[in-house]
């Protein structure tokens, strides 16, 4: 067989396939019996939901609805929050800071994240700094590395219930 005589063949065999092939179904004679297609078909098998739909809850004598919410009229949607870094170290040294928020302590000290940092700057002496921190930051991380060589790097935190709106870093 050539090509032309195998092209109209694969046709025919991809639309039967396509269209469910032979066997019962609706029209034209030579339907078999219900029993026998039964015992050749797989089983289709219909499960009913156990239980009915959840109820809305009841609202208990006491609870505030959303409808009585009360919100402030200062009230805004903002999803940051201005935070204040004030930079106040005992000494003058030359030194680099980064203000991170993805961190996690090890036996080494932390494990941080330095690809996402809020602030990466060079400081020598006092500075002050402000940046935006997302609502959902809880807690921060500030490193100052020292040029020295040999120096330790100095940590400090801050967590938004303790320290609120400003960021002291020695």
């Amino acid at each position: 067989m050539n090509t032309k005589q195998l092209f109209p063949l694969i046709m025919s065999a991809a639309l039967l396939t396509a269209c469910g092939g032979g066997g019962g179904g609706g029209g034209g004679g030579g339907e078999e019996p219900a029993s026998e297609t039964a015992q050749n078909s797989p089983a289709e098998t219909v499960v009913a939901p156990a239980t009915a739909p959840p109820s809305p809850p009841v609202v208990q004598q006491g609870e505030v609805t959303t409808a009585e919410l009360l919100v402030e009229r200062d009230y805004t949607l903002k999803q940051e929050s201005t935070l204040a870094l004030e930079v106040s170290p005992s000494d003058q040294a030359a030194s680099y800071l980064s203000v991170c928020s993805e961190f996690d302590p090890n036996q080494t000290g932390y494990a941080i994240n330095y690809g996402n940092c809020l602030i990466r700057t060079a400081i020598e002496g006092p500075a002050n700094f402000s940046v935006q921190v997302p609502n959902a930051v809880n807690s921060l991380i500030a490193v100052r590395w020292y040029y020295e060589a040999g120096s330790e790097p100095v940590y400090s935190f801050w967590t938004r219930e303790r320290d609120g709106d400003i960021f002291s870093i020695r």
